[in-house]
């Protein structure tokens, strides 16, 4: 608390006034942390002076709020690229950083606990700089970031305004920040020093080093063989610990095969295990992984979402069983890999969709995952808005779903100016689906379906994608097995001296 408060004093953050009469005080209070490493162990303990920010009063001690935040596909495509190109990826993290922000309105706060003025104990806090806990801190501390990268020749991503580069002749250099955590990835030591240099004499930073973890997530990197991992194995423990689960047996599945997804009335009334039971603070924990590393629970985190407002004993049932999935896979995570060559197109896409799997209200889920060196870099499962009435349809309407993340995640790439631009390729299973998006054709069964589902059609014949048919599980089953019998048929007219037809 001394070395906190020592920094405020040091940034100028306030100057004691006496109290205006018509102002209402923004109270405050002392947050105390503890900072984890990789391994779950303690790294420090943290004390941090924080605003109540639900005591300022709107239009006169704030206005606008608003501050973007890196996505986490971002992160990943960012990642996925440093393996391609054998990129050295290291992490700062700004000290204090929401200090460093500007105050354009006139905010009073109370002295802080423990540290009141023995020579004017009566006086208040007028805030020069941002306070952690003030609702426009995030928006100050982000515009203050976002000028200095543009003095020091950064170009801002329109794809993703956390995102920046700064690239020349032979010289890779780009920069992510999420919130105070910077990422910084250079093919060159010498320019990566200099970047650190630069953000150095801007803010009070730290230098953590390589990239080791962040936002909760352990990466390990190899630039030399182009491999980067990552997973969130120390967070699925301590979920599986918080929750009483530490100790429980794996399983192989999320989600039963045999899933029924309708929802009995009957079932409906909660029990007293289910009000012990924390539903929807679990799921809550769930969906963060399935945000950063998990696309194998994509599915079972969206179908259990569906039922958490009142929860019956069959969906308490199914998420235990989904914890006991992340107990047998809590080492599961994603590698990315460099290529070589560079394949084209080299952004892949995989569409699917069920056909009226929800049998509450007889939709679809559309499903798919985009894969950049090797590994995956965005995904969802979504339940479609409408009833579709075909397989088809349904295909057509999942495809769609993915070419809209498609569309933002080749503008993104483009911005880095690193990969040719090549349309990128989506793979689907359904053929009928695929000629629909082919062909200018309208038919009885497809002449329904709504205008704007047509662009993917649009997108195809100006050359940005590419479609092609890929087989289901079902269907590399069956191939399989003809494939073996076909075999067997051969050896035995060889045997017998027969020609196979």
């Amino acid at each position: 608390m001394d070395s906190e408060y020592q920094s405020l004093m040091e940034n100028g953050t306030w100057q004691l006034v006496p109290q205006p009469p018509d102002r209402k005080l923004v109270s405050c209070k002392w947050l105390l942390r503890k900072k984890f490493n990789a391994d779950g162990s303690i790294s420090r303990y943290k004390a941090r002076l924080v605003a109540r920010g639900f005591s300022q009063v709107p239009g006169m001690d704030y206005n606008e709020t608003f501050s973007p935040v890196l996505r986490m596909t971002s992160f990943r495509a960012l990642l996925a690229t440093a393996a391609q190109l054998h990129l050295l990826v290291h992490q700062m993290d700004v000290r204090t950083a929401f200090l460093h922000g500007n105050l354009h309105e006139e905010i009073y706060m109370e002295q802080p606990p423990g540290y009141i003025s023995q020579d004017y104990p009566n006086y208040v806090c007028k805030l020069n700089k941002s306070l952690y806990g003030l609702k426009q801190s995030p928006r100050q501390w982000y515009e203050r970031f976002n000028s200095c990268m543009s003095n020091l020749g950064y170009v801002r991503f329109q794809s993703d305004p956390n995102v920046y580069s700064r690239n020349g002749p032979n010289i890779i250099l780009l920069l992510a920040i999420y919130v105070d955590d910077i990422l910084i990835l250079s093919n060159s030591e010498n320019t990566l020093c200099k970047a650190k240099s630069e953000l150095h004499a801007s803010f009070s930073m730290q230098d953590m080093g390589a990239l080791h973890y962040c936002l909760g997530i352990q990466v390990i990197q190899d630039p030399s063989q182009g491999i980067i991992q990552i997973n969130q194995k120390s967070y699925i423990e301590s979920l599986l610990k918080k929750y009483n689960m530490s100790k429980c047996k794996g399983i192989a599945t999320p989600l039963p095969i045999s899933l029924k997804t309708k929802t009995s009335t009957s079932s409906m009334t909660q029990t007293s295990d289910m009000v012990a039971f924390p539903y929807a603070n679990i799921l809550g924990g769930i969906r963060y992984l399935v945000t950063c590393t998990r696309p194998d629970i994509c599915f079972a985190a969206n179908f259990l979402s569906r039922y958490m407002q009142a929860p019956s004993p069959i969906h308490t049932q199914h998420l235990k069983r989904l914890l006991r999935y992340l107990q047998e896979t809590k080492d599961f995570g994603i590698t990315y890999s460099a290529c070589q060559p560079l394949p084209t197109p080299y952004l892949t896409c995989y569409s699917d969709a069920d056909w009226g799997g929800d049998e509450d209200t007889l939709q679809s889920t559309s499903g798919y995952v985009y894969l950049l060196s090797n590994g995956a870099i965005s995904w969802q499962s979504k339940r479609q808005q409408r009833v579709t009435l075909s397989s088809t349809e349904a295909e057509y309407v999942a495809m769609t779903l993915a070419l809209k993340e498609g569309i933002w995640l080749k503008d993104f790439l483009k911005e880095t100016t690193l990969f040719p631009d090549h349309p990128l390729l989506l793979q689907c299973d359904n053929m009928s689906a695929i000629m629909l998006a082919k062909n200018l054709k309208h038919s009885e069964l497809t002449k329904h379906i709504a205008m704007k589902l047509q662009f993917t059609r649009e997108l195809l014949h100006e050359g940005n994608i590419q479609i092609s048919h890929v087989r289901t599980e079902q269907q590399w089953a069956d191939f399989l097995t003809k494939s073996t019998q076909k075999s067997k048929h051969y050896e035995s007219c060889n045997k017998l001296g027969l020609k196979a037809t």
